[in-house]
């Protein structure tokens, strides 16, 4: 089941508080084909989902998959976050 982390929507509370300073982040996800309404909740130090799901073999994926998930946010977590002064340029 594919994952896909694409951040934040402007002007949320995941867009104030930036992954790369709070260590928090949302991923947001397809299933059926169809992305989710909600985001799951990523700890990205401790590397875990922070929902949990009674479907099984769901749970099963999130749990494999977390690490791999938290390590590509964290490429971009050390990137320097851009402000609306640096980005004016580019």
């Amino acid at each position: 089941m594919p994952l896909f982390f694409r951040g934040a929507g402007i002007g949320t509370y995941w867009h104030q508080h930036d992954a790369r300073r709070s260590g928090f982040a949302i991923v947001n996800y397809k299933r059926s084909s169809k992305f989710q309404k909600k985001g799951l909740r990523m700890d990205l130090d401790k590397r875990i989902f922070l929902d949990h799901f009674d479907d099984a073999a769901f749970q099963q994926t999130l749990d494999t998959t977390a690490h791999t998930v938290a390590a590509a946010i964290g490429q971009a977590r050390r990137a320097p976050a851009k402000t609306a002064a640096s980005s004016a340029g580019d």
